[in-house]
């Protein structure tokens, strides 16, 4: 299969990858020329850990068809914050009431008493949204290389179905 090497095409792809998924709140964060260690930082969530682990895996293997080789992967055991680490590109799977933790000052999620935020309340406590509120986003929903995307998508989809057949 044909590797994609250009990172925002890259993290288009695992936007899209997101959305046919049932990903919701997909943002891409535009660090091209900003930092040196990533370009690319894509944030989603998803309404459960099963779900979280679908797409996470989804990607990965998608990613594993036609990009460079995955750097590391966490939490896939629990599925509460899935990240995804293939160099340009960071992808960031949290589950859906991640977005909801109430900001509480100088806690990390494992100092909570209650189980369901310890466990489930990622997003919201890191907030990565907000820590990069002044980053650039990447708009790519409806645009020329996301319909490429798509398409790239599909054939890769085909790819490995005719494989395991």
């Amino acid at each position: 299969m044909e590797r994609i090497v250009d990172s925002k095409k890259q993290a288009i792809l695992a936007g899209v990858i997101a959305e046919e998924k049932n990903g919701k709140d997909i943002s891409i964060v535009n660090f091209e020329g900003i930092s040196a260690l990533y370009d690319y930082v894509v944030i989603v969530s998803a309404y459960s850990t099963r779900e979280t682990k679908a797409l996470a895996q989804e990607i990965d293997i998608i990613f594993k068809n036609t990009n460079p080789p995955r750097r590391m992967i966490q939490g896939m055991e629990s599925g509460f914050w899935i990240l995804l680490d293939y160099g340009d590109i960071v992808v960031h799977v949290f589950a859906e009431n991640g977005r909801e933790m109430p900001k509480r000052r100088g806690l990390r999620p494992t100092a909570f008493n209650k189980k369901e935020d310890n466990e489930a309340n990622y997003r919201k406590f890191y907030d990565l949204d907000s820590l990069w509120e002044d980053v650039p986003r990447l708009e790519f929903e409806g645009t020329e290389e996301a319909e490429e995307m798509k398409k790239k998508y599909q054939e890769i989809l085909s790819e490995i179905k005719k494989s395991r057949e």
